[in-house]
This record gives C-alpha cells, structure tokens and sequence, in this order.
C-alpha cells in the first residue's frame, strides 16, 4: 500500500505540483471534460464498478491529454485506500491498483519515473 502511495505522491508532485494526489474539481458551474470524467468514474466507484470505472478511466487516457493523468492518480489512491476485501468485492486487487497506476503513467512516457 505504501509503494502505491508513494509512487502516485511522486506522479502528482512531478506532474502537477501538488502535494495532494486529490482531484479538485475547480468551478461546479463550468465543468470541463476531465471533471465529467471525474464525476462518472466516482459515480461507477460509489456503485462499487471499479472494472468498469477503470475502462472508462483507461478510455479517457488513450484518448486525452495529460489532465486525465490527474484523474487516474486520484482514482488510484482511492482504490489503494479500500480494504482487500473492499478491493476483492469489486474484482480487484491490490496488484491490480499498482499496475493501473504504472500503466497509467507509462501511457504518458513516464516509465523512467517508476523505477
């Protein structure tokens, strides 16, 4: 769980600046792409369809800029902050979210960081 942590920390600081590996939607009222984004797949998490916001999220990646990166560190550390069992219950597993969140990065060139 730890290496998890860190790495997304690492990613978010690196890319983004940031301390927080949160996802902050910044203006309710005029939402952009990658905050739809955000709200669908914390829409699928709260439903418990971890798969099926992971399609969606690996979607978006391939098809988008940098700030769906963003989107995936959040939602990577969410995960990684679930039980086992919360993880097990939605058909995942901890492995799962490391690799997720490696695959995520390497999408974007970043495989140098993750050593």
């Amino acid at each position: 769980m730890r290496q998890i942590q860190m790495l997304a920390q690492m990613l978010a600081k690196i890319l983004f600046g940031k301390e927080t590996t949160d996802y902050i939607i910044e203006d309710e009222q005029n939402l952009n792409g990658t905050d739809l984004l955000y709200k669908a797949i914390s829409e699928l998490l709260s439903k418990g369809d971890i798969g099926g916001a992971e399609d969606l999220l690996f979607e978006a990646l391939e098809n988008g800029g940098k700030e769906n990166l963003e989107v995936a560190i959040d939602f990577y550390t969410k995960l990684n902050k679930m039980s086992d069992s919360e993880l097990e219950a939605g058909n995942f597993s901890r492995e799962e979210v490391e690799d997720g969140l490696r695959n995520a990065a390497e999408l974007f060139g970043l495989e140098n960081f993750l050593t």
